[in-house]
């Protein structure tokens, strides 16, 4: 049985006073600090907040506040070279679908020009 690489934990937007998104691995121990950001972008014609996570490969995108999609977040990150995305919530199927839908055609360079825009973002500005 394989052990799981991520189990994502996040306290993001609406569920918890920091926007920081964190991943731990299987041991519980703090791996990725995924709070830098946020850039706003739209995915399924609907809006969400885009974090750079600090492995500098790995993207969280949660659902925007006043989105019908609210409470969702997807994580794109990588292993052993495969671009894997999750993603976890109780927003509106549909919205999360439609989302899904775009997030997943992301190419690579897209995904580095995101994780780029959101490091790009100073951090008093959050």
């Amino acid at each position: 049985m394989l052990k799981p690489i991520l189990a994502v934990a996040f306290a993001c937007t609406t569920f918890f006073s920091s926007p920081a998104c964190r991943a731990q691995d299987s041991e519980g121990s703090s791996g990725l600090d995924c709070g830098q950001g946020p850039v706003q972008k739209t995915f399924g014609a609907s809006p969400w907040l885009v974090y750079a996570c600090s492995d500098n490969t790995s993207v969280v995108v949660v659902s925007a506040p006043d989105s019908p999609g609210n409470p969702f977040y997807f994580m794109l990150y990588l292993k052993e070279g495969v671009r894997y995305v999750m993603g976890r919530g109780t927003g509106s199927p549909a919205v999360s679908a439609a989302a899904h839908k775009e997030i997943i055609r992301l190419n690579e360079e897209e995904i580095a020009a995101l994780i780029n825009a959101a490091n790009a973002v100073p951090r008093a500005a959050r």
